[in-house]
């Protein structure tokens, strides 16, 4: 299936390992614009770093964590 994503909004929670960081480097590669959540700084460089060429321009990382009621205010 080739689907593109081309002006759609993500967000990824969990992107710095196994699925999470496959499924935000395969919506940006698709044309999506991403929002990549963890909690580990240092992971979610990783995850744009290992980002398909091309999609890297579109994932935006961000350190948050989704347990946290405070963080839905950040």
């Amino acid at each position: 299936m080739d689907t593109a994503f081309e002006g759609k909004e993500v967000i990824v929670t969990g992107a710095v390992r196994g699925i999470g960081r496959a499924i935000t480097h395969a919506f940006a590669a698709r044309g999506a614009h991403v929002t990549a959540c963890d909690i580990l700084e240092a992971g979610l460089e990783e995850t744009l770093e290992t980002a398909p060429v091309g999609a890297r321009d579109r994932i935006t990382k961000r350190v948050v964590d989704v347990t946290s009621r405070d963080a839905e205010d950040a």
